[in-house]
């Protein structure tokens, strides 16, 4: 099977994933290594954030390497309407333990840190600074669990004969093949690694931000998206299962 060839401005940022691995290792064997010494010394509730800190950073490194360098399976869920694609399961769990890890210690954290009973080297500044940007944190992780249990997951990308679905954490869009003008493979925010974005004629572009987390190859669905916009004929494939076959087996042509 000859593999789709990857979109002309997808980049895969390596040096910037790489970075992320290392500081997020570096940062759970720290806080583990910093978990045992406190409570080794009593100290209880030290331990308890520093522990909760080393489960965000070992959840986030392997998350990471996941996403990087790990095949993920393809998901997806009966629909009558057409072909509905899912994130990945493990993904998902990694990222709802890391959010579960750092609201309770985050909490203890912003609670205790300025009162001065927290066993860690900090600066007078950082005491003050470092709560308001675990309060952050927290809020955002909150949120996250939140949106996961409203919408039982992450998300999905639903592709029918009609038109297209893309739901969000925090959010959904969704429109007609008729409105899209065009599928290109950049985004406006550089930092979105793998981008399938619809060109709307009637209002902004939605994006998939990242079409690996959808599929073994983003690639792949990047093609296949691009195929059912540009084929209407073949568009009855997304409801009976075979448009799931043909990206499996990446049988669609570039273009």
């Amino acid at each position: 099977m000859t593999l789709l060839p990857k979109p002309e401005h997808w980049r895969d940022r390596s040096l910037m994933l790489a970075f992320a691995i290392l500081l997020f290792g570096a940062s759970a064997v720290a806080a583990a290594v910093m978990t045992l010494d406190r409570v080794q010394r009593g100290e209880y509730l030290t331990a308890a954030i520093t522990f909760g800190g080393s489960v965000f950073a070992v959840c986030a490194t392997l998350a990471v390497v996941r996403g990087r360098f790990m095949t993920l399976p393809l998901r997806s869920r009966p629909d009558p309407l057409g072909t509905v694609l899912l994130p990945d399961l493990v993904a998902l769990w990694l990222v709802g333990m890391l959010s579960a890890a750092a609201i309770p210690s985050g909490l203890l954290f912003v609670i205790f840190v300025p009162r001065g009973v927290v066993d860690l080297p900090m600066s007078p500044g950082q005491r003050i600074f470092s709560p308001i940007l675990i309060g952050l944190l927290v809020v955002f992780a909150a949120g996250g669990l939140i949106a996961m249990t409203i919408r039982r997951g992450g998300g999905h990308l639903r592709l029918t004969p009609d038109g297209f679905e893309n739901v969000e954490l925090h959010g959904s869009r969704k429109g007609t093949w008729n409105d899209v003008t065009d599928i290109v493979d950049q985004a406006s925010d550089k930092s979105v690694r793998h981008p399938i974005v619809f060109v709307m004629s009637n209002g902004k572009p939605i994006v998939i931000k990242n079409a690996s987390g959808y599929a073994p190859s983003g690639a792949a669905l990047y093609w296949m998206v691009r195929h059912y916009w540009l084929h209407p004929e073949n568009r009855d494939e997304l409801i009976d299962g075979r448009a799931l076959d043909r990206l499996r087996n990446e049988q669609f042509e570039p273009e």
